[in-house]
Order: C-alpha cells, then structure tokens, then sequence
C-alpha cells in the first residue's frame, strides 16, 4: 500500500523539527465508516510510520503532541462493501476528513502559535472497487485568498502531463486561467519592465533556447530568438531594469557562468568566471548596476554573491554551507534587502532574507516550504510571495510577510505545477485571457 512516500518523508522530518515547539494539543485519528474492517497506517508524533494493521470499524488514535505536528493516515476498506471515512482532529477541532469505498486517505500539517492556527490539509480517496489495484487518489483544491495588491497579476508556470504552459492569476478577483497552450519545455519566463515583451527560456522544436516574445494583447505579434552561444545551454533569462540587457546563466569553458548580452542577444560577455558552476537564477538590482546570483559546486557547496553588471567587484554575502542551498535570489523593490529560498537537499525549504550588503540574514517562514523553487516580493516590498507544496501536492502560490506572520495560501490547480513566479508589471494586463494561446504559431 505505497501512496505518497514524499510526504510520508516529509512527515517524519517535520515532526522531528516540530517536537521541539512545546505546548500541548491532542492529535486525534479516527476511522469510521459502513465497512466493517480496513487496514490502517500513519504517523505517530514521534515521527514513525506504523506498520499495516487490521482494525474493526470504527476505531481511533490519540496521540499527546506539540502545537506543531504533521499528520497522516491512509485507511484500506477490506471488507469488500461499505466505505471508510478518516477525520483528523486537533483538541476535538476537526481539521477535515475524506472517505471513500476502497481508499480514504488523510495528510497535512498544523501549526499553532498563539492566537495565529495554520492548517494544511489535502484529503484522498478512490471510489473504485476494492479490488482495483490503480485507484484514483483525487486531491481536494483549496479556494483561492483574494488579497490586496494593487489591483496586481501574476505570472507562473505550469507544468502537468501535457507540457508548460504560462498561466495569470488575478489577485484582485482570485481567478487564475491558462494563458498559452502547452509547450515541451518552459524554464523560465520573464516580463520586461518597459515594453510588451516577455523573455522565455523555452523549448519548442528540442532545443531550448531564449526567445523574446513581442505582445499584442495576449497574442504574439513577433518572436526572435536571442541564443548565440550552444543550443540548450542557456538558463534564466532576466530583463534589466531599463530592458535594455538580458542576463543569463550559460553554458562556459568552466561550468556555467552568468552572461550578459543586449536585449537583441548581441555583446554576449561573460561577468563571472572561475570554477564555479552557478546553475542558477540571476536578478538585477533595481538601479540596475549589479547582480545577485548562487554560485553552486556539487549541490553541496553555495555561495550568495553579488557582481557588477560589468563583471568587476564581485562579493560574497553568505559563504557555503555544506548541503546547503542559495537558490533563485531576487532584490526587494527598493534595492535594500535580497530574498533567496535556503534549500537543504530534501523536501523542505525556508524563505530567507538578507540585507543587501551582506548583514542580518533571517529566516521568515516559520516552518518549512515544501518543495518551493520560486518567490517575488508584493510590489509594495512588504511580502514575498512563494510556490509550495503544502495543499494539493503540486505547487500552489503562496504569501507571507516579512516578519513570518500571515502565511497565506493563494491561489492552486490540481495536477498543475505552478513556478518561476513573476509579478506582472503594471498596466500590462487589465483582464484574463478567456482562452489560451499558441504562443509560438
């Protein structure tokens, strides 16, 4: 009975980390339904996985834990006829339930800190004959969070079965469409600051090379391709802030380097040099005079560092970590801070910032992202706005302010990977597209 051994590694790291919260709650699992047996495994607070058991319905466990847990149970009907139910309970608050005919399956997170609960919860089921071996497990989608940023759009990138594809999520109405129709490959995507443009690191005939699209609407009206160096080796491609350059991670003599190259792809120059393989997003400052980047060796050794957009005076802000990742840094609106997302080779993740000369790095997620690769701060600098997999088992988008309160699910898709956020930059977008688009004819 293997169902969703990521998050059962998840779980057992995060209760390790969440035994030491303190406090008191009650954790409570209870399996109920009109079949008479079922098996049963879950989580206990210790962090261990229980072996498969039988059980007579209906049936509970409680547990003594902390404010902070996670949770997770999958029940098996196998008595045949009927159905099985689980509910998941904190201090007799329910945290929500699932059932099904053969499968019902329970898993989340809570989290307590004075007056401010968090609850992640996604249910599965299958309400397929108990006999099926490949039972659908349907996610249940959490509602959108209508929140307030200035009336701003959001780009991501979607990636499922079929491809990527570019999708907009209007924060002021909370509907989030599907912009293009889907491609083989889309690494990254970029707005330019000044123009109807977007720059994409895309895939479209097995290459993957950097294209700048010119907009007409939601249309494209004229495509260029900008790679002049090896097909396939360009990454991350980021407009500066006049629009008037584009910096990208490259394929180099040593590793891959960051590279910087007209708007048109011409006056390629690379501005970071050594061994050091940087294999990541880069992000211009907002006076547009330097640049942040992660220098990545084996994964297991990075450094934040910080160049001139000519190349000269390059500085480190966090020296390695072994095992320990810097990844995707982007500047806060008025150029004094950096956020980066702190990876630790596993399922989880922390937002983390740092001021822009190297001082007070901080955590602000309280407790860890899964899985998050992507984040942008509101227009207003005041949040960060992250992708994770804390609901439905794809990334969905979230938000949180700088001091780590208000940690907000925003938007989600089932079976849609959302990433490489990006805010759209104002006036760009006054309403969704009622369909998608081929983005290349």
């Amino acid at each position: 009975m293997k169902r969703n051994s990521k998050f059962v590694l998840l779980s057992l790291i995060l209760v390790f980390i969440f035994s030491a919260c303190g406090g008191g709650t009650t954790l409570r699992y209870s399996i109920t339904g009109s079949a008479k047996e079922a098996t049963i495994v879950y989580i206990d607070p210790a962090g261990k996985e229980s072996t498969e058991k039988s059980v007579s319905l209906p049936h509970e466990l409680a547990f003594n834990t902390g404010d902070s847990f996670a949770f997770n149970i999958k029940v098996t009907n196998t008595s045949g006829v009927g159905d099985v139910k689980c509910e998941v309970f904190a201090d007799d608050k329910s945290l929500g339930m699932a059932d099904g005919q053969s499968f019902a399956g329970c898993e989340g997170t809570y989290r307590k800190k004075g007056s401010d609960t968090q609850i992640h919860f996604t249910s599965t089921n299958s309400d397929q004959p108990a006999s099926t071996d490949n039972a659908a497990e349907t996610a249940t989608p959490v509602p959108a969070t209508k929140i307030d940023l200035d009336g701003a759009f959001i780009s991501a990138i979607g990636n499922n079965e079929n491809g990527a594809a570019l999708y907009l999520f209007d924060t002021s109405s909370t509907q989030i469409v599907q912009w293009t129709e889907p491609l083989p490959f889309i690494g990254s995507a970029d707005w330019s600051p000044t123009s109807s443009e977007i720059i994409l690191n895309a895939g479209v005939t097995g290459n993957v090379n950097s294209y700048v699209v010119e907009l007409d609407g939601f249309s494209p009206v004229q495509t260029t391709k900008i790679t002049t160096g090896d097909p396939g080796s360009d990454g991350y491609p980021d407009w500066s802030p006049n629009a008037e350059q584009v910096a990208v991670d490259a394929k180099a003599p040593e590793g891959h380097h960051i590279f910087v190259m007209n708007a048109n792809g011409t006056n390629r120059t690379q501005i970071t040099s050594g061994e050091k393989v940087i294999n990541s997003k880069s992000d211009w400052s907002p006076a547009g005079t330097k640049i942040v980047f992660s220098s990545l060796v084996g994964y297991t050794d990075s450094t934040l560092m910080i160049v001139n957009a000519d190349g000269t005076e390059a500085t480190t802000l966090l020296e390695p970590q072994e095992d320990v990742a810097y990844i995707n840094p982007v500047w806060s609106p008025d150029g004094k801070q950096i956020a980066f997302i702190f990876d630790t080779q596993g399922p989880e993740a922390s937002i983390y910032v740092i001021n822009a000369d190297g001082t007070n790095p901080h955590v602000v997620t309280q407790t860890p992202a899964y899985a998050a690769n992507s984040l942008v701060w509101s227009p207003d600098g005041s949040r960060l706005i992250f992708n994770s997999e804390e609901n439905l088992g794809v990334r969905g988008i979230y938000m949180i302010n700088l001091d780590g309160s208000g940690h907000t699910y925003l938007a989600g898709l089932p079976n849609v990977s959302l990433e490489s956020l990006r805010v759209v930059p104002q006036g760009y977008i006054t309403a969704l597209p009622e369909e998608p688009i081929q983005l290349f004819p």
